[in-house]
C-alpha cells in the first residue's frame, strides 16, 4: 500500500508541474497567443497547390486582440483552359470578414490586422470565440481578378484555440472584394470545365 500511495503522490506532483506557473487560464491563453505571434509556436500556414503560396496569413488562429500579418506573393498561379498560368500580382484587396474597411496590399509589403480588441486591463471585445470568413482578390497585371476565401479563428478559451483557420478555396466563383476591379475569374485550384 505504501508504494502505491507514493506512486500516486509522484503522479500528482508531475501533473501539477506540467501545468506551469500560470496564475489563471487567461494567463495560459495569453502566453500561447504570444508564442504564436512571435513564431515560437507553429501555426498552420495558408498554402497553394504544389506548395505555391498566393498569400500567407500568420497566425490565422489567435487570441482576441492579437495582430495577424498577411503577406501576398509576387505571382498568382491559375488553372485555365487546360493549362497552368502564372501571372504577376499587381495588388490584392482584402475583406477581413469582420466588417472593417477593405485593405489594399501590394506584393512585398505586408498588411496587418487585429481581430477583436483587448484593453490594458485585460477586458476583451467581443466576449466569445468567432470564426471570421474573409476574402482576398488578387488583381494581376493582365487585368484578371481571382478571389479566394480564408478563415481566421479568433478565440478566448483554450478549447476554442484548437479550431484551425487558413485558406478555404470555394468551389464556385466569388465576386471580387469592393475596390479590387479586374475581370473576375475562377480561383486557383479549380478547373473551368467549360473552357476545355
Amino acid at each position: 500500500m505504501g508504494k502505491i500511495a507514493l506512486i500516486q503522490a509522484t503522479c500528482v506532483v508531475m501533473v501539477l508541474a506540467s501545468m506551469g506557473s500560470f496564475g489563471s487560464p487567461v494567463d495560459r491563453i495569453t502566453a500561447q497567443a504570444e508564442a504564436l505571434a512571435s513564431g515560437a509556436a507553429g501555426s498552420e500556414e495558408v498554402v497553394q497547390n504544389a506548395g505555391q503560396r498566393p498569400f500567407m496569413f500568420t497566425p490565422n488562429n489567435g487570441y482576441v486582440g492579437l495582430e495577424t500579418q498577411l503577406d501576398v506573393s509576387l505571382t498568382y498561379t491559375s488553372f485555365e483552359n487546360g493549362g497552368q498560368n502564372v501571372r504577376r500580382v499587381e495588388k490584392a484587396v482584402v475583406d477581413w470578414g469582420d466588417g472593417s474597411s477593405p485593405t489594399t496590399v501590394t506584393p512585398g509589403t505586408p498588411a496587418y490586422h487585429t481581430y477583436g480588441h483587448r484593453n490594458k486591463e485585460g477586458a476583451i471585445t467581443p466576449h466569445g470565440s468567432i470564426v471570421y470568413t474573409g476574402r482576398i482578390t488578387f488583381v494581376t497585371t493582365s487585368g484578371n481578378a481571382y478571389t479566394e476565401q480564408f478563415q481566421y479563428s479568433m478565440w478566448h478559451s483554450f478549447l476554442d484555440s484548437l479550431v484551425p483557420g487558413g485558406r478555404s478555396l470555394p468551389n464556385n466563383m466569388l465576386p471580387s472584394v469592393s475596390g479590387a476591379g479586374g475581370r473576375e475569374r475562377l480561383p486557383s485550384g479549380f478547373f473551368d470545365r467549360n473552357n476545355k
